[in-house]
């Protein structure tokens, strides 16, 4: 995934003076980091810590700025409390080949009485040639950015965008939405405020997107900044420090956790190290459970800060229990009751689970008392053979193929509906439907069209049991596998129809052989 064969930048922070940061660390991860806790934990504070010390001007972003965080976006200043001299930090470096040294150094100076601020942030221990900002690009998306479009009078400007930063700005933008609707973009600027790209359909422009649609355009926006960045610099780019402050605001979970794993992606891609403060306990969760199953523990951190017993503690990866209890939230518990089974009589031998379940739904409680339909969890090319097998255990069952398979068997062989396997006959009914259909509509678990995008990113590429996967979820996702099945056979009463009828004929055969009741 990541070409550069990087591992970020940062190591970590040491503050030893900063407001209520005293003597404290905080490591970082090399792709992500999030940083939670309750209000006025300093959570905006330590994003502009890691910003002051960076800029970079070879070139601009994709809003004609230079690639820095202005010093009045990342602290305000208090004369009666924040005295010059009083803050310290050190910026700590994974390899001392990057700028050329270890660490860095940031300190609190009083500026002349002359200027309007009486207090500035000097990067470097001294003043000498070679010191000062470190030439790095960095990226800091404040609240600003959701400052909303209507308050102001935003104008539109002309977009300066390659063809290829516009169709990967419109791919991710819909694979973060899950939606797939065409867009459009256009370029907004509300005076020194903010600008943004703004993604909109058709039938609406982008004076009227919401604070959601806003937020992704400038966030998909800085990547294509750093994109730049990388396109520029070629062998000499080294990667990129990209900070969010509050990353969920205005984002449904559905499109949070989307839009962490795309982070994930492009942090590798670009090597950013990418740093985001969150309140969210469905976000939070979700990183904790993404950062386990994928094993990232060295390139995603949580910290977690609180102050509930009047001093500052800095928590690395906590328990998503721990976080819960410190913020006071409360967790639902859902509760999945076993199905009950039908004692059965004649074995009917499927490919896999999924062609079972098929089966027995398509069989009914009348037919389905017949007989046993069990999965072997074998290819097609094994159960026929067992179908030509004389063994009693096959000689007295029936052989259920999915329908994509064509070769021919007995009479003792049937085949499901549809002319593809069970999960890949449901893709396609479910992608077919319309986001108001019932299937959606009148989901329990609010199963709509997009859960349902969002669960086939990338399908093209997806093996059988990529397949497989897919449809174990969505048929839980959906309210059951049954649920889903009636929509379909709702409009294929026919294949339904024929199938039962097959059925019936190769049951019967086997039963006046064997003597057994016909049904």
């Amino acid at each position: 995934m990541n070409s550069l064969n990087l591992n970020g930048v940062i190591s970590s922070i040491d503050i030893e003076k900063f407001r209520g940061l005293k003597n404290q660390r905080i490591e970082l991860g090399n792709r992500l980091t999030l940083i939670s806790g309750q209000n006025a934990t300093h959570k905006t504070t330590i994003l502009g810590l890691l910003a002051q010390p960076f800029k970079f001007d070879e070139i601009k972003t994709i809003y004609g700025k230079i690639f820095q965080a202005k010093f009045g976006d990342s602290f305000k200043f208090s004369k009666k409390f924040d005295i010059p001299g009083e803050h310290l930090y050190h910026i700590n470096f994974l390899s001392e080949q990057t700028f050329g040294r270890k660490k860095v150094q940031v300190k609190s100076y009083p500026r002349p009485k002359k200027d309007k601020s009486f207090i500035r942030l000097v990067t470097g221990e001294t003043r000498k040639s070679g010191e000062g900002n470190l030439s790095f690009p960095v990226i800091y998306l404040t609240l600003k950015r959701v400052f909303p479009l209507g308050e102001l009078k935003p104008e539109n400007i002309k977009l300066d965008l390659t063809q290829n930063e516009i169709e990967y700005f419109y791919k991710t933008y819909k694979t973060l939405i899950l939606k797939r609707n065409d867009i459009a973009v256009d370029y907004i600027k509300i005076g020194a405020i903010k600008q943004v790209l703004a993604p909109h359909e058709k039938n609406y422009d982008g004076f009227t997107i919401s604070a959601g649609q806003d937020n992704l355009g400038q966030i998909i926006g800085s990547i294509i900044s750093f994109q730049r960045v990388k396109e520029h610099l070629k062998d000499n780019y080294k990667g990129g420090i990209f900070l969010i402050d509050e990353l969920d605001v205005t984002l449904h979970q559905a499109v949070r956790e989307e839009v962490l794993k795309w982070l994930y992606e492009e942090a590798c891609n670009l090597n950013l190290q990418i740093v985001f403060t969150s309140h969210s306990l469905n976000l939070i969760e979700y990183y904790i459970k993404y950062r386990k199953e994928h094993n990232l523990k060295k390139d995603m951190q949580l910290i977690y800060l609180s102050n509930t017993y009047d001093e500052l503690v800095i928590d690395k990866n906590p328990t998503i229990e721990s976080i819960k209890a410190d913020l006071r939230a409360q967790v639902e518990q859902v509760e999945i009751k076993p199905q009950k089974r039908i004692k059965p009589v004649v074995s009917v031998f499927c490919e896999d689970d999924e062609g079972k379940v098929f089966c027995e739904y398509l069989l009914g409680s009348n037919l389905k008392q017949y007989v046993d339909i069990i999965s072997l969890k074998v290819g097609f090319s094994d159960l026929l053979r067992f179908s030509k097998c004389k063994a009693a255990v096959f000689s007295k069952s029936l052989f259920c193929l999915d329908g994509d398979i064509e070769s021919k068997g007995g009479n003792n062989v049937i085949r499901l509906p549809g002319s593809s396997s069970p999960e890949k006959v449901f893709f396609e009914f479910i992608s077919r439907l319309s986001p108001a259909h019932d299937l959606f509509k009148k989901s329990s678990k609010r199963y709509t069209q997009q859960v349902f995008c969002k669960d086939t990113n990338g399908y093209e590429n997806w093996e059988r049991e990529d397949w497989k996967k897919w449809f174990n979820r969505n048929s839980e996702k959906c309210g059951g596998a049954y649920r889903l099945f009636s929509y379909w056979a709702k409009e294929n009463k026919d294949k339904v129809d024929s199938f039962k009828k097959a059925f019936r004929r190769s049951y019967n055969i086997l039963a006046q052989k064997h003597r057994l009741p016909k049904m």
